[in-house]
């Protein structure tokens, strides 16, 4: 990218386009993903996120294997919690009791 290029993306575009580019890449091979996930809300809070803890540069020195590592485990996370808030109190119950006698 030439320095008249780059001069004209704002720091948010920075994270939200390499951030946006993987939950897209996460997403097509996810079908629960799909399913449970608001793209733009799972991008947005992924970019305020990323902004709070990590400057551009530094942002942009992350491996994208490594990235792409951290939002999967995020998206996950919430995909997850959206499966179990749908579940009834006592199907709560049920999980709870599974995962402590794992």
């Amino acid at each position: 990218m030439d320095k008249k290029t780059q001069k004209h993306i704002n720091a948010r575009d920075v994270y939200q386009i390499r951030i946006s580019n993987m939950v897209d890449q996460l997403m097509l091979e996810n079908w629960a993903m799909r399913e449970r996930l608001d793209r733009m809300n799972i991008i947005n809070s992924l970019t305020n996120s990323m902004q709070k803890k990590y400057p551009p540069e530094q942002f942009l020195l992350i491996e994208t294997g490594d990235l792409r590592r951290r939002i999967g485990q995020r998206m996950a996370t919430e995909a997850l919690y959206g499966l179990l808030s749908d579940l009834t109190p006592e199907q709560v119950s049920v999980f709870e009791d599974a995962v402590a006698g794992r």
